[in-house]
């Protein structure tokens, strides 16, 4: 039996390591403001674009997630053979500039290409980002450098629906008719804006950075850039994106029939929800992707049976896969509507007073109370869990954080099931703040879990996203409460 290592016996981290990862940090904080924001504008978008509820869950769902798993294998393949600060640094930059767009939008369709190019965009900053930290940390300090990272998530998320809030109630006061304010924004359209154009600077630092050796850390170094590594992502690219997907397929012997009948399965499937829905792009791209990955999966078989035994053949992967969506095609349709619920239900309108803090808008006190609890709460709580684990040796963190989002959010949940308040404006309000915070402090797999299974398929940590939801079903969630009856 082995001693456990001493603090004094730990690899030292250099400087830029902890500056790199602060960068990376900030990255993902931009990312899912950009992802996030929309929440808080959805009122005012609705009533602006004349769109309907179902329209909104796609705009924020489906436009946004088929796209991001999508491209997201593609990406990660480049980011495995090129380099990782550079291709970080032009995903930042097309989301932010079609977050900036998506201020421009004058209608359901342009808004839903801006999602798609933000979708796009932002499935390059994880990949990326994960195999870079594991080239700038050693293995005893991965899991905390991973649970930093991670927490950008929640403050993004959190940060977002202040921030919009706050721009939202700003450019309202100072210019009420939009046809006077700067290129005629509605206050929706300059929130969009406004957070889309600083990611755009932050690109041009994230390029900047020296991209660590891959590898070198842990004893096996190879080279940054790898052989034919566009190519490789051509390839990828053409494997899952319809409908190069035909093309890839028909190279594969034997393979080109039964694809076909897996895309009239498709075609047949989107026409009759559309048919029966009347919700033709969501069914359009739901279909669209599943028809993708089944392409994919057909073409990872042929080229790489090695990976696709290691992704089908392993249960815990599989069902790791459908847990994590399962979880997140409830939290993420929660996230995104607890906001537009509590303006429809306790106010008119997002411009409306304020019950609680005064001198402020409906939408600045919504946003503030729900974004920055769930913001400190939940960030906080990943770092911990994950830094405890890894000091500890103890895997109980996503116990304990799973039971008090069970204890603190059934409050919630019984608070979106009436469609009036039944008590005071105040006492829902608290157990409506208590519920959110709970939900976004939901912790991924403990560090010890993680490593293990990692060592497990002979995988660094780092390389391993199932942390992190990356399902198109997750982000399908939103368009669902949106069709409820009410």
């Amino acid at each position: 039996m082995t001693d456990e290592p001493t603090a004094a016996d730990r690899p030292r981290v250099s400087g830029y390591a902890w500056y790199a990862l602060i960068l990376f940090v900030i990255v993902y904080i931009f990312n899912f403001i950009d992802r996030q924001i929309l929440s808080i504008l959805a009122e005012s978008i609705k009533a602006d674009l004349k769109l309907d509820d179902a329209q909104i869950g796609f705009l924020y769902g489906t436009a946004f997630a088929v796209f991001y798993a999508l491209f997201g294998i593609p990406l990660g393949r480049l980011a495995d053979s090129w380099y990782r600060g550079r291709l970080m640094a032009i995903g930042l930059a097309l989301w932010s500039s079609m977050t900036a767009l998506s201020g421009f939008a004058q209608n359901f369709g342009t808004l839903a290409v801006a999602r798609v190019g933000v979708g796009i965009g932002e499935a390059s900053a994880s990949p990326a980002a994960f195999s870079m930290i594991a080239d700038y940390f050693p293995k005893e300090r991965r899991a905390t450098a991973l649970s930093i990272y991670s927490s950008g998530l929640y403050i993004g998320g959190g940060l977002a629906l202040p921030l919009g809030g706050f721009v939202l109630a700003s450019w309202g006061r100072a210019y009420p008719n939009a046809a006077a304010a700067p290129l005629g924004l509605e206050p929706w359209q300059a929130a969009f804006v406004a957070v889309g154009l600083p990611g755009i600077l932050l690109a041009a630092w994230i390029w900047s950075l020296k991209e660590p050796l891959r590898g070198a850390i842990d004893g096996h170094p190879s080279e940054i850039v790898r052989p034919n590594a566009w190519r490789e992502f051509g390839r990828e690219l053409a494997a899952i994106i319809p409908p190069l997907t035909l093309l890839s397929v028909a190279r594969i012997p034997g393979a080109i029939v039964p694809n076909l009948f897996i895309l009239a399965g498709c075609i047949a499937g989107a026409f009759l929800l559309g048919s029966v829905t009347g919700d033709w792009p969501q069914w359009f791209a739901w279909w669209t992707g599943i028809y993708a990955v089944s392409s994919w999966t057909q073409s990872l078989k042929h080229r790489d049976p090695g990976t696709h035994r290691l992704i089908w053949g392993t249960p815990q992967f599989v069902t790791l896969a459908i847990g994590f969506g399962s979880i997140s095609f409830m939290t993420y349709a929660v996230a995104f509507w607890i906001p537009p619920y509590v303006l429809r239900t306790f106010y008119t309108g997002p411009t409306d007073a304020a019950l609680l803090l005064q001198g402020r808008t409906a939408a600045e006190e919504v946003s503030t109370l729900f974004g920055w609890s769930a913001a400190f709460a939940s960030a906080t709580g990943v770092i911990l869990g994950a830094s405890s684990a890894t000091n500890c040796g103890v895997a109980t963190p996503p116990v304990a954080s799973t039971l008090r989002w069970r204890l603190s959010s059934f409050p919630l949940r019984r608070s979106i099931s009436s469609s009036r308040p039944t008590t005071s404006p105040t006492s829902t309000w608290s157990r409506l703040t208590s519920g959110y915070a709970a939900r976004c402090g939901l912790a991924p797999p403990s560090p010890r879990f993680r490593t293990s299974y990692c060592r497990a398929c002979a995988a660094p940590p780092a390389q391993l996203t199932f942390s992190e939801p990356r399902s198109s079903d997750w982000h399908s969630a939103p368009i669902f409460p949106g069709k409820l009856p009410r």
